[in-house]
């Protein structure tokens, strides 16, 4: 095996890794990037175990046929689960984006396919890890194609929060990678246990500089466990800095109704996370610049996420009939009742987790009302109504 093609599949399974864990950790509760994630990371074992094949025959072609062919199952459920919402939302003005990014799936799904299908079918003259090359490439392209589709659904800016993580995991591997490469270079060769170790080590870094919010985070609450107002004020600032690289620009004064409204609906979802608020393109509605010189704040992410939160919750009150009560269940109490109970109460109708509302007699009242009158596709049809309602009410007080 020539020194080249070693160094091409060391690349490409850093790469394919990278793309992998950038696209968990650009939202960690979204089952759906873990799910398209798993096809890339699966991919980058198998190079990984081709890598290692060659210095270690005993392990076999089993392994790697089975890499694979799990690689397979895994690329087309997860990709199919994950690709499900967008073709509804080809209307709006990220419609271009959507397409091409669309397009370039279409296109590199089925070689990917293709690329793999060969490794089960490769001569035994051609180094299997030359067949792996072209559809780590090409997987690599269909991953960043599917950022773009998660960050034009989310309303956020990509390429400043791509590339950062990109250039931060290429020092971070090849500072320490490069390490363990000059040892291989200037003394031991290239022998299986330093090509695990690289492997480890690029992966390690790699791992570290994805996660490293959450890993400081972590960390966080051991090193300050008795000053959390130092816990809580250093959070802060990692959010503001992290939503700064996601926020994107939009003039909003001319934004289709269909995308405000999608907008909409995205920020009272994140009505209770104000690091994924931060990045709504809402937070720059000039409502919330009136809001923050009114009361005296300064002009961060964050501020600008909590003046948004107050705004869509006076908007969520005004759906509210008056006087008459906290609760109702006539038809004038539906459209406040979907937005309120479920994104300000909190309240999760139709999860069959438990959900402690003993002692809110209201909350308990509307959970029941939810389940025994309102049917789940009718609820959804409300909330997609009253959003409506929210958006033009947002609409008619930032003119």
């Amino acid at each position: 095996m020539s020194a080249a093609l070693l160094i091409c599949a060391i690349l490409v399974f850093s790469l394919i890794f990278w793309i992998g864990l950038y696209l968990i950790s650009r939202d960690p509760a979204n089952m759906r990037l873990w799910a398209a994630s798993l096809g890339p990371l699966c991919y980058a074992l198998g190079i990984g175990c081709a890598i290692t094949n060659n210095f270690i025959p005993a392990m076999g072609i089993c392994l790697q046929l089975c890499l694979v062919l799990t690689f397979l199952a895994l690329l087309w459920t997860g990709l199919t689960f994950y690709l499900l919402p967008y073709g509804r939302s080809l209307r709006s003005q990220t419609a271009i984006a959507n397409k091409r990014a669309l397009t370039i799936l279409a296109v590199a799904l089925p070689l990917a396919m293709l690329a793999i299908a060969l490794l089960l079918l490769h001569p035994g003259w051609l180094p299997l890890m030359a067949i792996q090359l072209p559809g780590g490439c090409i997987l690599l392209v269909a991953g960043i194609a599917l950022s773009i589709l998660d960050a034009q659904e989310k309303g956020e800016a990509l390429l400043p929060d791509l590339f950062r993580s990109f250039d931060y995991s290429c020092f971070t591997a090849l500072l320490f990678g490069g390490q363990v490469a000059l040892i291989m270079l200037l003394s031991t060769g290239v022998t299986a246990a330093m090509l695990i170790l690289l492997m480890m080590v690029i992966v390690s870094s790699i791992f570290v500089q994805t996660f490293s919010d959450h890993l400081i985070t972590f960390v966080d609450k051991i090193a300050f466990a008795n000053f959390p107002w130092l816990q809580k004020a250093r959070a802060e600032l990692r959010t503001t800095a992290n939503t700064l690289q996601r926020v994107q620009e939009l003039d909003l004064d001319n934004l289709d109704e269909a995308e405000f409204i999608r907008f909409t609906r995205r920020a009272l979802s994140q009505f209770g996370d104000l690091a994924r608020l931060a990045t709504n393109p809402l937070t720059r509605l000039s409502l919330v610049e009136t809001c923050l010189l009114k009361h005296g704040n300064k002009d961060d992410a964050l501020e600008r996420a909590i003046e948004l939160k107050a705004i869509l919750a006076a908007s969520i009150e005004r759906l509210k009939p008056r006087e008459q009560g906290d609760f109702g269940t006539s038809d004038e109490w539906r459209y406040y009742n979907v937005l309120y109970f479920p994104y300000i109460a909190g309240l999760k109708p139709y999860s069959r987790r438990a959900q402690n509302v003993q002692h809110d007699t209201t909350a308990k009242a509307a959970l029941e009302w939810f389940r025994t009158y309102v049917p789940e596709r009718t609820f959804y049809n409300w909330q997609n109504a009253a959003t409506r309602l929210i958006a033009q009410d947002l609409k008619a007080r930032k003119s």
